[in-house]
C-alpha cells in the first residue's frame, strides 16, 4: 500500500482531531493539567521570588544607604572616587569620629557636655534609602534624601534632653557652633552593634574643618557609598582589591552580622527546596499522564499506519501534538503563575512600605523552558515510540517497549534543571538521590509485606477480602502506586515541616519582648541606681557585664599573623581588630560549648572561652594558650571551651569571655540591654540626664524593621506551601486516574456475576485505605529522616524538636487518597457494566 504524506495543515487539523478525541477519556486533560500546574508552579515562584529578591536587596541597600560601602582608618585616594565616576557609579563620602558636645552655654557644665559620634555626609548622603528627621525630639518622622547643609548639625533625640537644649539652639562641636536644626527619628545606615557607639549627630563634610576635632592620632573612619549596576560595582570591587590594604574593608548590600543575619539565607534555602519539589512533582505528574495518553493512542496510529499514513507524516503528527500540548499547556500556565503571583502580591504588599519592583524577563522565561524541557524529556519518549508500532498492534495487546533509557534521559534532564533553578549542583543531586532511595526503598517494603496479606486475605470475608484479592492480584503496580503516593507526600510533609519549623525560628529569633536599648558606660558606683531604675521601667534586661577591650597578639606562642596565615579556614574578617571582652563564672543561657567545658568556679588559672566560628577561622583549639593585649600589657589564658552564640537575641554578647578578671590593671565599665515599650520611651531622658557619663544606644528602630521584613517572609513561605500542594493534587489525580481503566474492567466484571455496588465500595475503600495507610506512615519516616539529616542542616536549623506529622500524616493520607479515589471511581459504580467494559 502506498504511504501518503500529508501537508503540516492537514496535520495539524488531524493532531487537533485526535487531540480532542482523547480528551474524553481525560488522559490529554490531565497532561495539559499536569504541564499547566508544573509551569503555574515554577513561573509563580520565580515571578514571586525574583520580586522578592530584589525587594530584600533594596531594603539591603537601604540599610546600608548604598549598594556597596568601602570603610577604613584612612582616606581615600583620588583615584578611587575617579575609578568610581568612570563607571558610572553614584557615590558619597562620610566620615566617623568622636568628639566632644557641648550645649548652650547657660547650662551647668555636667549637663551641658556629651562625648558623640559624629557623622559627617556630603551632598549625596544617603545613596539608598532615607533618613527619618522630625521638628522635636521623638517627634513625628519625615523622611529626607538629604543629609544637614552646612552650619547645621542633626541629634538623635535622647541627645536633646542630655545637654538640656531644644531644636534651634547652638551647639558646639570642637571648635565651632552649629545650629541644632533637626532630631534624628532613623538613619538608613545606623550600626546594629550597640558596641562601643555614643550618641550619634550629623554634620555636613565642609564643617569637618572648622570643628578642629581630628588631629594626628585621632581615631577617624572613613566610608566610600557606592551605588550602581551591578555589573559596575563588580568591577569596582575587583578594581579595589587589588588597590586597598589591609585597612580597609569591603561591604555588599545583604552581608554582615545583625539581629537579620541568616533569615534571607534561610528562605533562599527554602525557595529552592520547593522549587526543586515542584519540577518533581510536575516531571511526575507529565509522565504519568503522558503514559496514560499514549497507552490510549498507540492503537489510533496503528490503524493510520494500517490506512496508508507515512513515517514522515506520522512523525510530524506526533510532533505537532507535542508543540500544542506544549503550547496550551505553557501558556495557560504562564497565566495562572502571574494570577497566583499577583494574588501574593496583593497580600504582602499591606506590610510592605514601598512598591515592589517589576519580575525580570528571566522570572518569565524559565518557567516556559523548564515546562517545555520536562514535557520533551518525560512525555517525548512515549510518543516517539508511537511511530514504531506496527499495524498489528491495531489487533493485538497495546505495545509497550522498555522506557528504562528514556527514564535515565528524563532523569538527567531533570537533574541539570533543578540545578540550573537552584544554583546549587549538591542540593539537586541530593534531593534527586534521596527520593529514588525513597522510592525503591517503598517498593520493597510494600512487597515484603505481601506475605502478610495474604494471611490476613486467606482469614478475611466480605468486601476487605475482595478488597485484599484486588491488591495482591496486582501487587506490582500497587507497589508502584504507594511509592508514588509516598513520595507525594514526603514531598508536602518535608515543605510543611520546613515551613513550620522557619516560623518557629524566626519568631524566636526576634521575640516581641527583644531588648530594644543598650547601656554601656556605666561605672561601678552607678550600677546599682541603674539597676533600680531598669527594674521600675523596663522589662526583659539582661545581667550587668563588665567590658574592656583587647585583641589576641598570640597562640602557643606564635604571633597572631603567622597563626592566621596557617588557618586553613580564615573567613574574610578582621582578625586584628580590638574585641569587646568580658568575664563571667555563668553561661549565658543562649551560649551553647561545642568543644572543651564551661569552667565550675574553682579554677586559680586564667581561662578563656571563644565563640566558635571566630575559633574556627583562626583554627583555635582547646587547650591552646591564648595571649591577649589588654590596656597596652599581655595575659595569658588556656582556651577552655568553644561555643556557640546566639546574635540575634539582641543582649550582650561577646566572642570571648574570661573566667575571671584578667588582672588587675585592667580597667572597666558594664554593659547590659532592656525591653522599653514605647509608652516608656519619655523615661530615657531621665535616665540620660541623672547619669550623664553613659552611653545608650536604640535599637527599636532596627528590630522594627527586620521583623517586617520576617512577616513578609512568612507570607511567601505560607503561599509556597499552597502552590505545591495544588502540584502534588494533580500528580494524586493523575496516578488515581492511571489506574482507572484497570479498576474499571475489574467492576464491570464483579457486577456481571452479581457484586452488589455496596460490596464493590467497600471493597475500594479497603484498597486505598492500604494504599493511604503504606504511603502515609512511610512518608512520615522519610520525612523524619529527611529533616533531620538534610533539611536542618541546609536551612541552619541547630534545634529540631519533635515533627508533628507523625499525628496527622498517616490518616490524612488514608483520608485524601479514599476521598479522591471515591470521586474518581463514581461512574465505575453508576454505569452499566456493559458501557464500562466498552469504554475500557
Amino acid at each position: 500500500m502506498a504511504r501518503n504524506e500529508q501537508s503540516y495543515g492537514q496535520l495539524l487539523k488531524l493532531a487537533m482531531r485526535l487531540l480532542g478525541r482523547g480528551s474524553g477519556a481525560r488522559s490529554v486533560v490531565m497532561l495539559v493539567l499536569a504541564l499547566c500546574v508544573s509551569v503555574a508552579t515554577v513561573g509563580t515562584l520565580t515571578l514571586t521570588t525574583d520580586r522578592l529578591a530584589k525587594l530584600i536587596y533594596t531594603q539591603a541597600t537601604h540599610f546600608l544607604a548604598a549598594d556597596a560601602k568601602l570603610s577604613g582608618a584612612m582616606p581615600f585616594e583620588n583615584t578611587w572616587t575617579e575609578k568610581a565616576n568612570e563607571l558610572g557609579l553614584a557615590h558619597s563620602e562620610t566620615t566617623y569620629f568622636r568628639a566632644m558636645l557641648f550645649g548652650p552655654e547657660d547650662q551647668s557644665a555636667d549637663s551641658a557636655m556629651k562625648m558623640g559620634a559624629v557623622k559627617a555626609v556630603d551632598d549625596n548622603y544617603p545613596l539608598k534609602g532615607q533618613l527619618l528627621i522630625a521638628d522635636r525630639p521623638y517627634g513625628e518622622p519625615v523622611a529626607v534624601t538629604h543629609g544637614p547643609g552646612p552650619g547645621e548639625i542633626w541629634l538623635t533625640s535622647r541627645l536633646f534632653s542630655g545637654l538640656n537644649m531644644n531644636v534651634g539652639d547652638t551647639l558646639t562641636l570642637g571648635e565651632v557652633e552649629l545650629r541644632a536644626s533637626k532630631a534624628i527619628i532613623q538613619e538608613p545606615d545606623n550600626p546594629q552593634s550597640a558596641l562601643g557607639f555614643a550618641p550619634r549627630v550629623m554634620i555636613h563634610q565642609s564643617d569637618i574643618a572648622s570643628t578642629g576635632a581630628i588631629a594626628v592620632g585621632s581615631r577617624v573612619n572613613y566610608s566610600l557609598l557606592l551605588a550602581g549596576e551591578a555589573a559596575a560595582i563588580g568591577a569596582f570591587e575587583d578594581y579595589i582589591l587589588d588597590a586597598k590594604n589591609e585597612h580597609y574593608r569591603w561591604q555588599q548590600a545583604g552581608e554582615g552580622e545583625g539581629a537579620d543575619a541568616g533569615v534571607f539565607e534561610r528562605i533562599s534555602q527554602y525557595v529552592l527546596l520547593v522549587g526543586a519539589m515542584a519540577l518533581i512533582l510536575g516531571a511526575a505528574a507529565i509522565a504519568l499522564a503522558a503514559t496514560q495518553y499514549t497507552q490510549r493512542q498507540a492503537k489510533t496510529v496503528a490503524v493510520l499506519k494500517t490506512l496508508g499514513l507515512g513515517p514522515r507524516s506520522v512523525r510530524r503528527l506526533l510532533i505537532l501534538q507535542m508543540l500544542v500540548l506544549a503550547s496550551i499547556g505553557a501558556l495557560s500556565g504562564l497565566i495562572l503563575a502571574w494570577l497566583l503571583h499577583t494574588g501574593l502580591m496583593a497580600i504582602i504588599q499591606e506590610i510592605i512600605p514601598q512598591t515592589l519592583p517589576m519580575a525580570g524577563v528571566l522570572a518569565f522565561v524559565m518557567p516556559l523552558v523548564a515546562g517545555g524541557l520536562v514535557l520533551a524529556a518525560f512525555a517525548g519518549p512515549r510518543f516517539w515510540q508511537l511511530q514504531n508500532i506496527t499495524p498489528k498492534a491495531a489487533f493485538n495487546a497495546v505495545h509497550q517497549a522498555s522506557l528504562r533509557a528514556q527514564w535515565w534521559l528524563a532523569g538527567a534532564v531533570l537533574v541539570v534543571l533543578i540545578m540550573v533553578l537552584t544554583q546549587q549542583w549538591l542540593l539537586s543531586l541530593g534531593v534527586l538521590m534521596a527520593l529514588a532511595l525513597v522510592f525503591f526503598a517503598v517498593r520493597f517494603l510494600v512487597l515484603a509485606s505481601s506475605p502478610l496479606l495474604n494471611r490476613w486475605h486467606n482469614s478475611a470475608k466480605g468486601a476487605v477480602r475482595l478488597g485484599l484479592g484486588q491488591w495482591l492480584n496486582f501487587k506490582q503496580v500497587n507497589a508502584t502506586q504507594v511509592s508514588v503516593f509516598a513520595l507525594i507526600f514526603l514531598v508536602l510533609f518535608t515543605v510543611f515541616s520546613a515551613r513550620t519549623v522557619l516560623l518557629e525560628t524566626w519568631q524566636q529569633q526576634v521575640p516581641e519582648d527583644a531588648p530594644n536599648h543598650f547601656v554601656f558606660n556605666i561605672f561601678d558606683h552607678q550600677k546599682t541606681e541603674i539597676s533600680k531604675f531598669i527594674t521600675a521601667n523596663a522589662t526583659n534586661a539582661s545581667a550587668f557585664y563588665p567590658m574592656t577591650r583587647g585583641r589576641v597578639v598570640a597562640v602557643n606562642d606564635l604571633e597572631w599573623k603567622e597563626q592566621l596565615a596557617q588557618s586553613p579556614n580564615a573567613q574574610d574578617r578582621n582578625y586584628e581588630r580590638e574585641l569587646n571582652l568580658t568575664w563571667s563564672q555563668t553561661l549565658q543561657d543562649d551560649n551553647t560549648v561545642v568543644a572543651g567545658k564551661w569552667w565550675q568556679g574553682d579554677e586559680q588559672e586564667l581561662l578563656v572561652s571563644i565563640e566558635q566560628s571566630y575559633a574556627e577561622g583562626a583554627n583555635l583549639q582547646v587547650g591552646d594558650t591564648v595571649t591577649l593585649s589588654l590596656a597596652g600589657q599581655q595575659v595569658d589564658a588556656r582556651l577552655a571551651s568553644i561555643r556557640t552564640l546566639n546574635w540575634q537575641s539582641m543582649r550582650p554578647n561577646f566572642f570571648i569571655i574570661f573566667n575571671q578578671k584578667p588582672h588587675d590593671f585592667v580597667a572597666s565599665n558594664w554593659i547590659t540591654s532592656f525591653y522599653l515599650t514605647p509608652d516608656k520611651k519619655p523615661v530615657i531622658n531621665d535616665l540620660v540626664q541623672t547619669f550623664p557619663s553613659i552611653s545608650l544606644v536604640e535599637v527599636d528602630q532596627t528590630l522594627a524593621a527586620i521583623k517586617l521584613l520576617v512577616q513578609q517572609l512568612g507570607f511567601a513561605v505560607e503561599y509556597l506551601l499552597a502552590l505545591i500542594a495544588m502540584a502534588a493534587a494533580i500528580v494524586l489525580v493523575t496516578n488515581i486516574y492511571i489506574t482507572l481503566p484497570e479498576r474499571k474492567r475489574l467492576a464491570a466484571l464483579n457486577r456481571v456475576f452479581g457484586a452488589p455496588k455496596v460490596l464493590l465500595v467497600k471493597a475500594l475503600w479497603t484498597e486505598f485505605i492500604l494504599l493511604g495507610s503504606f504511603a502515609g506512615l512511610l512518608a512520615c519516616l522519610g520525612t523524619e529522616l529527611l529533616t533531620r539529616f538534610w533539611l536542618a542542616p541546609a536551612l541552619k536549623i541547630e534545634q529540631l524538636g519533635f515533627l508533628p506529622m507523625w499525628f496527622w500524616g498517616a490518616p490524612l493520607a488514608v483520608l485524601v487518597l479514599s476521598l479522591m479515589a471515591r470521586f474518581a471511581s463514581r461512574d465505575v459504580l453508576n454505569t452499566s457494566p456493559v458501557r464500562l467494559l466498552r469504554s475500557v
